[in-house]
């Protein structure tokens, strides 16, 4: 598992897992991070990871898709986002939560 990418490490755990665990071990992740985690994956991997939340919880990931859809996201703060998400499904403890502070895209002037 090295050698995969984050976004892959992710999708093979949820593919791994049962949908209850997942969803109980997401269910204590900010929406932030899990919307966040989610940035780069392909439609059906995306509609796999909200099909194994809760219906509020997917609800309110996707609310904040759309938010970071609109603002600038560094690629740092997207890894750290999903590398908290891994060790969370991993059952790793002390996995904090990270400070995001997002910006606003400029418009065209």
């Amino acid at each position: 598992m090295k050698d995969m990418t984050l976004n892959d490490r992710l999708v093979k755990l949820l593919n791994v897992n049962s949908r209850i665990d997942i969803q109980n071990k997401l269910m204590s992740v900010p929406n932030r991070e899990i919307s966040l985690s989610m940035m780069y994956m392909k439609d059906v991997e995306r509609n796999n990871l909200l099909a194994r939340l809760s219906e509020t919880k997917a609800k309110r990931v996707i609310d904040e898709l759309k938010f970071i859809n609109r603002v600038n996201v560094k690629y740092d703060l997207y890894c750290e986002s999903i590398k908290r998400v891994i060790k969370k499904l991993q059952n790793e403890k002390n996995v904090g939560v990270i400070k995001s502070y997002l910006r606003p895209k400029r418009g065209k002037n």
